[in-house]
């Protein structure tokens, strides 16, 4: 839903969410995968200091150490 130019902007605050909640469960490959592909978005915007502040969050993902660590 994020390559589509109309519905993008709509589904970017649901798509930050379900990140949100698969890093409070634990799930963080899969948060970091949302989060890259929020970064793309942001960058197909032109929008490099959203990109850059999703990049920092994939980043702090790696910090964390569990039993499925990224």
């Amino acid at each position: 839903a994020l390559d589509d130019p109309v519905l993008a902007d709509a589904v970017a605050p649901h798509v930050r969410k379900a990140a949100e909640n698969c890093t409070a469960n634990g799930n963080n490959p899969r948060a970091a995968e949302l989060r890259f592909k929020l970064a793309a978005h942001h960058v197909r915007k032109r929008d490099i200091a959203a990109a850059k502040a999703e990049f920092a969050a994939a980043e702090k993902l790696g910090t964390k150490v569990g039993r499925d660590g990224y």
